[in-house]
């Protein structure tokens, strides 16, 4: 395997060691709003910070967009990682098993690689450019499909001025007659 995805891998599990901390501590979870339904808790805050100590460890120079710090420039941008320390926050606010940490690599605008760790199912997913993509070290594909006919979706359905117009929920409804069902699990990485 690729060493910047043992990088990732190691940074995603040691996160996830804390997710489980904070999940079993529940009433250790404060939770801020930076805007109407956008929420942040002091739980990813400190996922963030130990993603990027283990990356920034092995990588130093490495730049790093992440959700809670932003664009942070180092001396070697043309490698920036790319960080969300728990995709799925409101479900994990509301107790529901359901996010992972999600760490991706860039080199020069293009991706590279990606991990996905659920912390629950110990479902690790990797993915690296020209190799394809993995579920715990088994190949994954996509279904060999011509239609949309019997596939199931995943989507997200929540509320945003940039891409929610006012033909999406009829082209939602319209995508139903074609398909087997769409599921919205409040984790898009997953």
């Amino acid at each position: 395997m690729e060493p910047k995805v043992t990088i990732a891998i190691n940074a995603a599990r040691l996160a996830a060691k804390e997710i489980h901390k904070f999940s079993r501590r529940r009433d250790k979870i404060n939770i801020f709003e930076k805007g109407p339904t956008d929420f942040v808790t002091n739980s990813d805050i400190k996922v963030e910070r130990i993603i990027i100590e283990e990356l920034s460890k092995a990588k130093p120079n490495f730049s790093l967009i992440s959700e809670e710090n932003g664009i942070v420039k180092n001396k070697d941008d043309s490698n920036t990682w790319i960080i969300d320390p728990i995709d799925g926050t409101n479900n994990f606010i509301h107790g529901i098993p359901h996010h992972c940490v999600s760490i991706a690599m860039q080199f020069r605008g293009k991706t590279e690689l990606a991990v996905i760790y659920n912390p629950y199912l110990d479902q690790l997913f990797t993915a690296t450019k020209g190799s394809g993509a993995q579920l715990n070290g088994q190949r994954i594909r996509v279904a060999n499909r011509k239609d949309f006919s019997g596939c199931l979706f995943s989507g997200a359905l929540k509320y945003s001025k940039k891409v929610f117009t006012n033909t999406y929920p009829e082209a939602v409804l319209d995508l139903h007659k074609e398909i087997s069902g769409l599921r919205y699990s409040g984790s898009l990485a997953l």
